[in-house]
């Protein structure tokens, strides 16, 4: 399958690549800052939905991270083949980055994964019956869900809650939840260790909800060179926790002479 793609173009030809890919139930709105920002530092910026987000469609079969590295693989060579110089993937997105990024190794010059889950929902069905109840409350009265959302997450942009909001309505909850029931596949802790690509991992504090928690956050850390698990004061969505950090953090990750 062939993701739809949004993109932050750059005036010089010969910029590099950057593709940011999302989380679950997100879509490539949520980088609506973080893709100029990467202009600005000087690359050409790719964002996909996966399928059943944004405007991609549900596959109409159980489908799991290792699936969407494949339609991801496919939708670069329709639309940046060659070497990515830089794949950022949040969540799923840092689940199906790390998954390429295993599956062919040339395929990135550098990678970072912020928040990549190791682990199923304990609980599917009710985190399905929660975002059931968040798309009704999307449809019936979004000001009040975006101003809920905002109190909930003070350092949020404005647009941050309005971006999550339009996600979540796009979100295709029936076509995507028989695969959530099943389990999406993630194995962080197993792939990061044999990543060949120079990986960066941002995790948020568990104590405000980062999903990388205890004995696997230790596993994750500890097969990691020195400096390329940087813990950041922030929940799981780091990149909108804690915007200038974050774009900093990338910026000289993903530069010519960033991190060895």
């Amino acid at each position: 399958m062939l993701l739809s793609v949004r993109s932050w173009p750059s005036t010089a030809r010969s910029a590099p690549v950057a593709l940011l890919v999302h989380g679950w139930h997100s879509d490539s709105r949520t980088w609506w800052r973080v893709g100029p920002a990467l202009v600005e530092a000087g690359f050409q910026v790719l964002a996909v939905d996966l399928p059943g987000h944004g405007r991609t469609p549900a596959p109409g079969l159980l489908s799991t991270v290792e699936d969407w590295a494949h339609d991801l693989a496919d939708t670069l060579d329709a639309h940046a083949p060659g070497r990515i110089a830089l794949g950022l993937g949040h969540s799923a997105g840092a689940a199906t980055v790390a998954e390429l990024a295993f599956i062919d190794s040339g395929c990135f010059e550098r990678i970072v994964l912020e928040e990549p889950p190791t682990h199923e929902r304990r609980d599917p069905e009710e985190h399905l019956a929660w975002l059931a109840a968040s798309k009704a409350r999307a449809d019936a009265d979004a000001d009040a869900l975006a101003a809920e959302i905002l109190g909930a997450n003070p350092a949020w942009d404005r647009g941050d809650a309005r971006e999550w909001l339009a996600a979540l309505r796009a979100f295709d909850l029936v076509g995507m939840a028989p695969s959530a029931r099943a389990g999406l596949g993630y194995r962080t802790a197993e792939l990061v260790p044999r990543i060949e690509a120079p990986t960066l991992l941002l995790a948020g504090s568990e104590a405000r909800g980062s999903v990388l928690r205890g004995a696997a956050r230790r596993s994750v850390a500890g097969s990691l060179p020195s400096g390329r698990f940087v813990e950041i004061d922030a929940g799981h969505c780091v990149h909108r926790d804690r915007f200038a950090d974050y774009c900093r953090l990338v910026r000289d990750w993903g530069s010519p002479s960033g991190g060895s």
